[in-house]
This record gives structure tokens, sequence and C-alpha cells, in this order.
């Protein structure tokens, strides 16, 4: 028999060539099982790998097949803009050059791009017309899991493998820019810890060893993906896009985004546990792009070429680097206590904190966000319920936002949530074996949040003087060559999409199913 698990834990491991973070365990949890805010407290399957691989000791012996539901109805409401603020169409006839403020040595907060008159912005503010519908606020996601767990000398080591699939996609990426730029493309807002976040296949791995009566220790990792695509664009007509030929080279790698983390376990009495666990940064997606364009009639355009001193580049060369499921540092420790058994039923009692370092996240085009995000506590609390033949779960959870109030340019949605969970397992006895079976249900609540921007405005003398981070005039003050002011870019203008405000609220709903063979 345990030859034959293992068999098909390597099965497992060969299927998952390529995997992403865990985005998607550390919103809605493991998705199919009772307790999924407090997996890195109590030990309910191979789940642990990711959770905290410490708690495979102790346990026996399965094969799992599970599936999960996730779905949300999530709301952004636009306050409505004065068209006074909208950028004029006299925009078409200035000069770029005098409006874009970019380059590498201009500071984030001070980069300005030029806009589109909103008259002919692609989309309209906030209608998701886009592409693919990946970016609109409501979801709807399905998912496999497969997992297993062995241990070998006599319990004191464990390993575990533990796969997710999502039904729609192996894995989904839909970049946006959290600010003005977006009006070139969505001109829309996102919640920014969901969407593709929870749309990634998922692998994590793991070993667990007993150290004594009283100490077990873990170590497991979830393996990331990077795509680097260098790609050359030839341009025989600039006015005829259609004819571009491309010759791209693509590599996928995993290893470079391979993210371990760690776990303990310590039991001092026989009914108390103490655990801990620490998990590294990690991505579920990587991608560099680098593309050298030749432009036909256009040397001119040409930067220097730093190799050649005097000599111009033959080509122009651009470049872009975007990063998905971004999870940054994150620690955990946690508590078990379990009563005696009353008439064959032993009740426990669960708790765990998960410390997150977020003001190291980086958004999808990597970029830090200009309101540096606060680090944050996540408490949750559960009661399991358990006999020989069944057992409930209970967990409650409360997300604080690491998301500071969003009153300048930058537009990162987050809302505090407040989260519960309920679930029950069957077991069904026989004489070699146990087969298992069980179910959850989760409601993740959304708080309403309010936002109002602050704006760069007649009145400061230069935008050093605004408030930090404040939406930016995007059409500045400008004269013609006889010094005479354009009209229309007196005054503020802007096509931030969230300006001059927003609010946000939803409900995430989850479910799950599993079946269980222990031996």
């Amino acid at each position: 028999m345990k030859r034959t698990a293992g068999i098909a834990l390597l099965l497992l491991t060969l299927a998952a060539s390529s995997a992403g973070a865990a985005s998607l365990f550390e919103t809605v949890g493991s998705p199919d099982l009772m307790h999924p805010f407090n997996l890195r407290v109590i030990a309910l399957g191979p789940e642990a790998a990711y959770y905290n691989p410490a708690l495979l000791i102790g346990q026996k012996d399965q094969l799992k097949l599970g599936f999960g539901m996730s779905a949300g109805d999530f709301n952004i409401a636009y306050m409505s803009k004065d068209p006074r603020y909208d950028v004029p169409g006299e925009i078409r006839d200035r000069n770029s050059s005098l409006i874009t403020h970019d380059g590498a040595e201009v500071p984030l907060e001070d980069k300005r791009y030029t806009p589109l008159p909103t008259e002919d912005l692609i989309h309209k503010r906030g209608s998701y017309e886009t592409k693919s519908m990946m970016d609109h606020p409501d979801f709807l996601n399905f998912y496999t899991l497969l997992a297993g767990n062995m241990s070998w000398f006599d319990g004191w080591l464990a390993g575990a493998l533990y796969v997710e699939l999502p039904a729609s996609q192996l894995t989904g990426q839909v970049p946006y820019y959290p600010d003005e730029r977006d009006q070139f493309f969505g001109n829309s807002l996102h919640f920014e810890l969901f969407g593709d976040r929870l749309e990634s296949f998922h692998l994590v791995m793991a070993l667990a060893g007993k150290v004594g009566d009283w100490l077990s220790l873990g170590a497991g990792a979830t393996v990331g993906v990077q795509a680097v695509a260098d790609i050359g664009v030839y341009v025989a007509d600039a006015s005829s896009p259609e004819y571009l030929l491309f010759d791209p080279a693509i590599s996928v790698h995993a290893l470079p985004l391979f993210a371990p983390h760690f776990g303990f376990v310590i039991t001092p009495i026989d009914d108390l546990a103490i655990t801990g666990t620490i998990h590294l940064p990690n991505l579920n997606f990587d991608f560099d792009l680098d593309v050298d364009i030749q432009v036909r009639g256009f040397d001119s355009l040409y930067d220097d070429d730093p190799n050649n001193p005097g000599k111009k580049l033959k080509w122009l060369d651009s470049g872009l680097r975007t990063n998905y499921g971004n999870d940054p540092l994150r620690f955990s420790l946690g508590v078990m206590y379990s009563f005696p058994k009353v008439e064959g039923w032993r009740i426990s009692l669960v708790a765990n904190a998960l410390y997150t370092m977020w003001s190291q996240y980086r958004d999808r085009h990597a970029e830090r966000p200009l309101d540096t995000w606060k680090d944050t506590v996540k408490p949750a609390f559960g009661v399991n319920v358990a006999s020989e033949d069944r057992e409930f779960g209970f967990d409650w959870t409360y997300h604080m936002s690491p998301v500071p109030d969003q009153t300048g340019r930058s537009n990162y949605v987050d809302n505090d949530r407040l989260a519960f969970a309920i679930g029950y397992t069957e077991f069904f006895k026989f004489e070699k074996f146990t087969l298992a079976g069980g179910m959850s249900f989760q409601t993740q609540i959304l708080l309403k949040r309010t936002t109002v921007k602050t704006r760069t405005e007649e009145g400061y003398a230069s935008a050093a003087d605004a408030p930090y981070n404040s939406v930016v005039d995007e059409y500045p003050e400008m004269t013609d060559p006889e010094g005479d002011v354009y009209p229309g870019s007196v005054g503020f203008q802007t096509n931030n999409p969230g300006f001059p405000g927003y609010w946000t609220r939803g409900v995430l709903f989850g479910s799950g199913i599993f079946a269980k063979f222990i031996f």
C-alpha cells in the first residue's frame, strides 16, 4: 500500500512541473477544509505542506481529492466627476515633451505622462470593457485539489505534496496601473488582493522531522514561474502597424522563484500544542520583457551606443517587468488546546496570529506603492469538535487592510474583511483503511470603505507644496511662443479613474468538498 501511495505522490510531482505561489491559500485558505483560517495550527491533512510542515508529523498516510469554489460579489461605486476637471481636446495640439515628466532620475511621485483628451479615451471610466473580463471585480472560480502525505521510520519523518489546479486556466495575469496611467488601458479600478491572485496553478512540497517527544520541525517550498522574453521588432512603415515583423525568444524558469517556508510544533503537555511558521516572500509569476525595435527612417531617435562612443544604436531599446501574486514575508504563532473527551467527543480550541510585512509589497508592475502599506496582524480563532466517526469545525478571522487611505494619485482598492467558516467531516472505517469525506463553507464580508481624493490645485506654488502623492494635474499651465496661456491648461485636469473618489464593498463566498483515502 505504501509503495502504491509513493508512486501516486511521484505522479503528482511530475504533473506539476511549474506552479505558482500561494495567494489563494492566504486569501481563502484551502477552500475545501473546515478550518481554512487556522491551518497553521490544526493538522487536517497534507495541506500542512504549505501552512505548517511540522504538522505532518503524527498524521496518518493518505491521498486526497478535493474540489473548491470561490465567488466574489464586489462593488466599486465611482463618485461623479465634474466635467471641468476633464482633459480638454486642445491637448492634442500641445507638445508632449513639455508635459511628460519621466525618466529614471524622476521619483515616481513626480512623474507625469501626457494624457489623452477625456473624450478620446477608449474605455469609459469604470466600464471594464476590456478584452478580458478577468479584471472585473466580480468573479467565480473553481479548483481541483490533489494531495498526499506519507511517513517513514515509525513516524519520525514525513513528507507531502499539495497541488491546486484552477478550472479556468493554468495561470492568469491581468496587469493594470494603480493611477492615471490606466486611462490608456482599462480606465478602471481593481481590488488589489483578488482577481488574478486567485487564478493560478499551485504546487507545494514539504518534509518534516520529529526531533523529540515534544518538538517537530518542518520545511517546505512553493514554486513560482519566471518568464523572460526578448523580442525583436522591425517597423517598415510607422503608419502601417499591421506590417510589423516580430521575432520573439521566450524562456520559462521555475527555480528562480523557489520560495521556502518553515514551521515548528511544540507539545509541552499532551493536550497543548504551540506552533510557529515563517514564509519567505514569493511570487506566482514574474515576467521580464526586453524589446529591440528597428524603425526605418527614424535613425535620429536612436540613443548613443554606450559601447561605441560617437555612434548611434541601431534600434530603440525598451523593456518592462511585471510580477503577480506577491506575498511578502509572513510569520505566525498559534496555539491549540484539547479538552479531555466527554462521551467519546473532544473539543479543541485553536487560535493563531499571522504577521505580514505588507510594507514590502510590490504591485503588478513591480512598483512599490507611493503610500507605503502597513504591516498587519491577522488574528483567527476556531473550535473543533471531533469523535471517532465525525468532526465539526468553526473558524473566525479578521483581515485588517494593509492599504492606507488612497487620497492621492494611487488607487489600490482593498477593504477590511470579516470572515467565518464552518465544516464537517465523516469517517467510514474498514478493516485495512478508512475513507473520509467532508465539506466546508465560508463567507468573507468586505466592509464598506470611502475614498475621497486630494489634488494639486491652484493655490499651491508648486507640486512640491501640495499634499504628498496628490492627484496629478495632467495638463499643467502652458504658454504659447508669445507668452499667452493656453485656456485649457488653466486649472486642474486629470483622467485618473479614481478621481474625485469612490466607495468599495463586497462579499466573498467559498465552499468545497473532499474525499480522502487513509491507510
